[in-house]
């Protein structure tokens, strides 16, 4: 049998004859004696952009206010006997502390980051939870031992910085907003390989992480319905610790994670300054820049 035909009926993947070089996944064929192999974890796919002009909007891809950079869009809930697009408060206002709606109501799809303007608007600002931050200290001596502090760090390369901060009493429990589709939408995750998945059990929503560190940060789809009024069609799935889940963000695609904790309290920076957040879900998993907002559902039943 000529090696090349080998392409339609085994684990090679790909054959350059000319040059004598084959890529195989797994064992390598007899046929293949004399060729240079190169050894792949997988079948080559399509690569994905999340950050092109995708319609019907689709959960998983580049979305956010017209002031904002770029987010990623959620899901789809219902809120006042209509769907509506669901993210992050920081994807759809640009100013998600504000308990007030943002001047500007445009949500454009790609964000303002992957290109998008005003013509690529798809929806519209409908309402937010206030995301309360802590007050940041003024006293001189601690603000003092604090820029201290942060020098040292600095200087030996540390990359932790402390702040000097007075706690608040109300802690917050989700980062999430909605806006009213103006543009056509499909209720699906997209995936990795370019298909779409429609989970029917939802975790949450992404809203914070540490590339550094590789874990991402959730507020769940239970808090998310008492605090916004919405609601979700798909059963709430209530994780536990090892548990694995899924999040599809605009950045870094389809990730797998492990559950480390269901109802941590974690401080949260959001540039302006710190946010307390009770009652929410760390990941072991991959995420960054501009993943926020993504679903989180769990991996069985993808």
């Amino acid at each position: 049998m000529n090696p090349a035909d080998l392409v339609y009926q085994s684990n090679l993947v790909g054959i350059d004859e000319d040059n004598r070089v084959a890529m195989v996944v797994g064992s390598i064929p007899m046929a293949l004696s004399g060729y240079k192999v190169i050894r792949l974890k997988g079948i080559p796919r399509i690569l994905v952009s999340r950050t092109v002009k995708t319609r019907p909007l689709v959960s998983g891809i580049s979305i956010g206010h017209v002031d904002i950079t770029a987010g990623t869009l959620g899901w789809f809930v219902e809120y006042q006997n209509d769907t509506h697009l669901l993210s992050n408060a920081h994807v759809f206002t640009p100013e998600p502390w504000s308990s007030s709606a943002p001047s500007a109501r445009e949500i454009i799809q790609p964000g303002r980051y992957d290109g998008g303007t005003l013509e690529d608007t798809v929806a519209y600002y409908v309402k937010h939870v206030p995301v309360k931050l802590i007050d940041v200290s003024t006293c001189p001596v601690s603000r003092a031992w604090v820029f201290i502090y942060n020098k040292f760090a600095e200087m030996f390369g540390a990359k932790t910085r402390i702040y000097p901060v007075v706690a608040v009493a109300e802690d917050n429990r989700v980062d999430a907003a909605i806006a009213y589709p103006t543009s056509a939408f499909k209720k699906a995750v997209l995936m990795d390989n370019g298909t779409t998945y429609t989970p029917d059990k939802v975790v949450g929503l992404l809203f914070a992480g540490s590339e550094v560190d590789d874990i991402f940060i959730a507020c769940k789809a239970k808090n998310i319905e008492k605090e916004l009024g919405v609601k979700f069609n798909e059963d709430i799935y209530e994780v536990g610790i090892g548990d694995r889940v899924v999040k599809c963000g605009r950045t870094t695609g389809c990730t797998e994670g492990e559950v480390l904790s269901t109802k941590m309290k974690v401080k949260v920076f959001y540039g302006k300054g710190f946010a307390i957040f009770n009652d929410v879900i760390v990941v072991k998993g991959k995420a960054g820049g501009g993943d926020s907002g993504s679903l989180v559902f769990p991996s069985t039943s993808k």
